[in-house]
């Protein structure tokens, strides 16, 4: 398993924090993306 621990602001958006996770595992945006929190669906 590969994981980065990341600290970021809490005060991000959805899309801001999209961005880190690209940057910090190296991907490219090349597939599509979703966060799910308390039920609640944010593509």
């Amino acid at each position: 398993a590969i994981w980065r621990r990341v600290e970021v602001d809490d005060d991000l958006s959805f899309e801001e924090f999209h961005q880190v996770i690209q940057v910090a595992m190296g991907w490219d945006d090349a597939h599509l993306h979703e966060f799910r929190v308390a039920g609640l669906r944010i593509a």
